[in-house]
């Protein structure tokens, strides 16, 4: 301005200036803009991006649930399987040796399965699973097991039960199953049930516990059937 004698000259110089400089903030406001619209661009894709895993995942999870329960589900009956069964026993035996846990093993059996199936065909066979499974189900408490150990026999763990009233126990199972029927070609089929109980002890196994209360089902067998014994 010191330099400048012509006001006309320094209000161009001014203006030049000025357009410049609003140039250049329209510029950057432009840069600045379109910065914005592609951070916001790349924020939805990752938002979407993280929706579609989150939904994957999920989807996953529930693969895998289902996957666990096929692996551990009876296909037949719907109960648990041996496979679910043997984590169950480890569990019990380890809270009767740690804990002082008292639980009782029923090892049940269906009398004269093979007749069921000679005299009325397999699709009775299987109802008559079904059935006792259902039934047997429906009258245990949720905290115990009940699961198909193979064939027509199952296997119960009576949780926090003395072998007094696990025998009680015991025999309702068995008179409830004695006590229904079904039809199989048009004529009534009548299912049995013998029951070998047991109460896991500090030192046993799986195997040993499971063994006691398989003698004492042997042992209802050759007592006539339709019997608990306890071993």
């Amino acid at each position: 301005m010191q330099q400048t004698s012509d006001l006309g000259a320094l209000q161009e110089q001014v203006k030049s200036r000025l357009g410049t400089i609003t140039a250049r903030l329209k510029t950057f406001r432009e840069r600045e803009s379109a910065r914005e619209r592609d951070w916001q661009a790349r924020a939805e894709r990752m938002n979407q991006r993280i929706s579609e895993l989150e939904q994957s995942t999920q989807s996953m999870e529930a693969s895998l649930r289902q996957e666990q329960q096929l692996a551990s589900t009876d296909p037949l009956t719907g109960i648990a399987n041996r496979l679910l069964l043997e984590q169950h026993m480890a569990e019990a035996c380890r809270q009767v040796s740690q804990a002082g846990a008292e639980i009782c093993l029923l090892v049940l059996d269906i009398d004269h399965f093979k007749n069921i199936n000679d005299s009325f065909g397999h699709a009775a066979g299987d109802r008559a699973l079904r059935i006792v499974a259902q039934q047997l189900q429906a009258r245990l408490r949720a905290d115990d097991v009940l699961a198909r150990y193979g064939g027509e026999e199952f296997v119960a763990l009576l949780a926090a039960t003395r072998l007094d009233a696990g025998l009680q126990v015991a025999n309702m199972l068995r008179s409830c199953i004695e006590g229904i029927g079904f039809r199989g070609q048009q004529q009534p089929v009548r299912i049995t049930l013998s029951c070998g109980l047991t109460a896991l002890r500090a030192d046993d196994t799986p195997d040993s516990a499971f063994e006691r209360a398989d003698h004492a089902l042997y042992r209802a067998k050759r007592g006539g059937r339709n019997r608990c014994e306890v071993l």
